[in-house]
């Protein structure tokens, strides 16, 4: 506040202050006490002491005046917009005051003051990017590395199982193979020994062409089994491999990957 200003608000206060003929009123003697006080803790720079006292006198004794000096505590204490504020209801209050040219200068001041901290405070922080760490993309769906490992495996044992089977089907063939070219080779003797067919060389005739079929139904079942079972375990070593895999999948600025392994 400059001295001019300062002289005129004084004697205009002053004048609000002044005691009527008769004894003050208590309203008006509190609103003259605390106006007192903010002005001392204003003229020692004690600005926030000052704003509380300037207030409290403005509340007891509704003098327009006061508004000048409670907006100039909040002018120097730095509260630009609280400033503003109140020189605005100052000049409102009092269109016709002394130092309206000065109140209008300090408004305009604290209100380019307040413009200046606006611009010199630093943008906010630009809102955290959400990020998702599900798969957005459907080129590499989760494994479900226990289900496919079971699945498997179960296929692996049944595989060598029918395998077995087949081997064992194959073993048996040849067994009955083997049988009917001992037989044949018993009848090929016994002809020609004396070239008479009788019941043992029939006998030996209905075992050897006995063992042949047996062989050979033996052989074709044994065979199939072999493949069917050789076909099913390689389906599920097949699908052990996917049981361990590794999988990649995009987000917005990398990827996630995902390795499982399952026995």
């Amino acid at each position: 506040m400059t001295q001019c200003t300062r002289q005129v608000l004084a004697l205009c206060l002053a004048s609000a202050f002044a005691p009527p003929a008769t004894a003050r009123e208590p309203a008006e003697h509190e609103a003259r006490d605390a106006y007192e006080k903010g002005l001392a803790h204003y003229d020692r720079n004690e600005y926030d002491q000052a704003i509380v006292w300037f207030k409290q006198a403005y509340e007891r004794k509704r003098a327009p005046l006061l508004l000048f000096n409670l907006a100039q505590a909040y002018r120097l204490n730095k509260d630009y917009a609280r400033a503003v504020q109140t020189y605005r209801a100052y000049l409102r209050l009092l269109p016709d005051a002394p130092n309206r040219a000065d109140a209008t200068a300090l408004m305009n001041e604290s209100s380019a003051r307040l413009s200046d901290e606006a611009a010199a405070r630093p943008p906010p922080p630009p809102p955290a990017r959400r990020v998702d760490l599900a798969p957005t993309s459907p080129m590499s769906p989760p494994v479900d590395a226990t289900g496919d490992a079971r699945r498997a495996r179960a296929e692996i044992i049944a595989g060598s199982v029918v395998a077995a089977v087949g081997l064992v089907g194959v073993a048996t063939g040849a067994y009955f193979a083997a049988r009917r070219g001992d037989d044949f080779d018993r009848l090929a003797g016994l002809r020609g020994g004396n070239g008479v067919w009788d019941d043992a060389a029939q006998t030996l005739y209905d075992d050897g062409r006995s063992a042949a079929i047996t062989a050979n139904v033996l052989f074709s079942v044994g065979a199939a089994l072999v493949a069917t079972g050789s076909v099913l375990a390689l389906v599920g070593i097949h699908g052990r491999s996917r049981a361990r895999a590794v999988s990649l999948a995009p987000l917005g600025r990398g990827a996630v990957g995902g390795w499982s392994c399952a026995f």
